[in-house]
């Protein structure tokens, strides 16, 4: 069956028209693979640029503090007392538990994993002797940093024998008032 469309040189049979009109629909199904294509790389970019957003803000939130263990050996024993020192001066640093009593680690290995647990990374260690003769002493000293949010306190899960004198004498005096 033969149609008109305008002029008597238009004229299409129906098979012909069905065929074209497939072309056609094939033509627009490869645009719409190739839209569909363009589209997922665009999500894909907007996707890495809001994940790179969200971690430089996050990053800016928080900052990089540092603190050194310093190890002390005692006289005839394998045993390290550490002092951990945040900028400040060392009394009363050593680390102690609970109840106050100092924390003594079987090397500086061990003290760094305790550390470890608590989110502390290697920095650098060296070893300075102090004394001289029989009173000679080797003091290690390891480098530490961690990240820490605005709000986080740097020596958050641990004890210094400072910190535990001065949460006594608060209880004290909330006690006496």
């Amino acid at each position: 069956m033969l149609r008109r469309y305008g002029s008597t040189s238009d004229t299409i049979s129906r098979p012909a028209l069905f065929l074209c009109s497939g072309w056609l629909q094939r033509g627009t199904i490869a645009q719409n693979i190739k839209t569909q294509k363009k589209m997922k790389k665009i999500v894909l970019l907007v996707a890495v640029a809001l994940f790179t957003f969200v971690s430089a803000q996050a990053q800016s939130s928080s900052h990089k503090v540092y603190c050194e263990l310093v190890g002390t050996q005692k006289l005839l024993s394998v045993k390290v007392t550490v002092q951990v020192d945040f900028g400040q001066t060392l009394s009363n640093s050593k680390l102690v538990d609970e109840s106050g009593k100092s924390i003594t680690f079987n090397s500086m290995v061990d003290a760094m994993n305790y550390m470890g647990k608590l989110g502390w990374e290697f920095e650098s260690a060296y070893i300075i002797t102090e004394g001289k003769g029989l009173k000679a002493q080797n003091v290690y000293r390891w480098l530490l940093s961690k990240y820490i949010s605005e709000g986080e306190n740097i020596n958050e899960g641990f004890i210094t024998k400072r910190q535990f004198k001065d949460m006594q004498r608060s209880e004290k005096n909330q006690q006496e008032e």
